[in-house]
């Protein structure tokens, strides 16, 4: 295998897996396909709720501080949560300052990794992003032109993993490359990156210092091994775009409020697009001012429940597939992850067989539909950048406990099916 893949091979994998296998969305199907907050935001969130409810400026009091009828001034962020992204960055080390236009928000990461995407595209820059990785920027490269290249993936004891030899090799051997992409904690692999990793990765890209790291840390308060979480910013600021969400760790996926955090010279590019979007595809003031309440009011109470429960049903998923190995013979294999939503299913031993509709199973999207077709949703793992003939399929463990384990009696019964053929 190649240091980086096939990037119009990987589009197709992208496209088919996402798109192709699931529009229409069956919605009759056990849903271990998407990686849902099971539970609801602080209870604080909803107090904030009221409170802003409360404070809309009406015909009858115009002096209330949150208007709704006039178009609102062009920002980057609405102050209240640029301050309380600050705050909430400082205790992680990041020093990142109030009032310098250092943090800009979006509808989630995801628009903020397209600004960047295309910021870097302009000017002539490729992204780099180590694999198995969320690939939703390869298909925002392709609509807004930006430059997104994909390592090819590395499997090590525990499992896929960044593997800092292939970053250093690719930056070497690539010198259009303008800026790393991490997701720390990992998705779907789960990896969360080690102050030994990190600090490997920072002394590579020392060597280059032309490239910018970019690190999505949506998953940093589902670290569900114990480990502590570092955030590389604090490493290396100057050189480092920071992403941050509510969606998954607060349990509001809906509100689609992101922020993107740096030195302010390293924003510039990504500021200007987050300014021209801003009146038509920014998160509304009031999502803003609740996702302000969000990062300063959840206590940490809050993310220990989020860590035990998330932690429990990865319990029931891991004991589950045991059972499905013990009548199987072992047919799947996989690594208990440090983190997130996530498990990796890597089933080699189903490729070649036949389902009792005459399926024959050669890639990992002949599993998927297979199993869709007996009513499971979940993710081709070649569509992270995995080999299509792995067999690996992602699913998520934050479900609700009656789904997880109706979708995993599917599983074994369709590999008891091709096994007995």
């Amino acid at each position: 295998m190649g240091l980086l893949l096939d990037t119009e091979e990987l589009r197709r994998r992208v496209v088919d897996g996402w798109i192709g296998l699931y529009n229409p969305y069956p919605a009759e199907a056990v849903d271990l396909f998407h990686g849902n907050p099971l539970l609801p935001p602080p209870a604080c969130v909803a107090e904030a709720l009221r409170d802003l409810a409360d404070s809309v400026a009406t015909d009858a009091d115009p002096a209330h501080a949150v208007l709704l009828h006039p178009y609102r001034a062009p920002e980057i962020i609405a102050p209240e949560l640029e301050e309380a992204a600050v705050d909430d960055l400082a205790r992680d080390g990041v020093p990142v300052r109030p009032g310098r236009r250092e943090v800009v928000c979006g509808v989630g990461v995801t628009q903020l990794m397209a600004a960047l995407l295309q910021a870097f595209g302009d000017s002539g820059g490729a992204v780099l992003f180590p694999t198995p990785t969320y690939t939703f920027p390869l298909l925002a490269a392709a609509q807004i032109g930006g430059r997104a290249i994909f390592l090819t993936p590395s499997i090590g004891e525990l499992g896929y993993e960044v593997d800092v030899d292939r970053i250093a090799a690719a930056l070497e051997a690539h010198r259009d490359i303008a800026a790393l992409f991490l997701v720390n904690p990992g998705n779907p692999t789960g990896e969360v990156l080690s102050p030994r990793k990190l600090a490997q990765i920072a002394e590579v890209v020392a060597r280059h210092p032309h490239v910018v790291v970019i690190v999505d840390e949506i998953y940093r308060h589902m670290i569900l091994n114990g480990d502590a979480f570092q955030s590389f910013a604090a490493m290396m600021f100057d050189r480092t775009i920071t992403l941050r969400g509510l969606s998954k760790c607060y349990g509001l996926a809906r509100l689609r409020v992101g922020y993107a955090a740096a030195a302010r010279d390293l924003l510039e590019s990504i500021a200007i697009r987050t300014f021209i979007w801003f009146n038509t595809a920014a998160p509304s003031e009031v999502d803003q001012l609740l996702g302000a309440a969000a990062l300063r009011c959840t206590p940490p109470s809050y993310f220990a429940w989020v860590v035990r429960t998330y932690r429990d049903l990865l319990e029931v998923v891991t004991a589950r597939l045991a059972q499905i190995n013990e009548r199987t013979d072992g047919m799947v294999e996989y690594v208990r992850p440090a983190a997130g939503s996530f498990v990796l299913l890597r089933m080699p031993k189903v490729r070649g067989r036949m389902t009792r509709d005459g399926q024959v199973l050669l890639r990992d999207g002949d599993l998927s539909r297979s199993l869709l077709r007996r009513g499971l949703a979940v993710v081709p793992g070649s569509v992270f950048g995995i080999p299509e003939y792995d067999m690996v399929v992602r699913i998520t463990f934050t479900s609700p406990l009656n789904d997880l384990l109706a979708g995993l009696d599917i599983l074994e019964s369709l590999l008891v099916e091709t096994r007995t053929r």
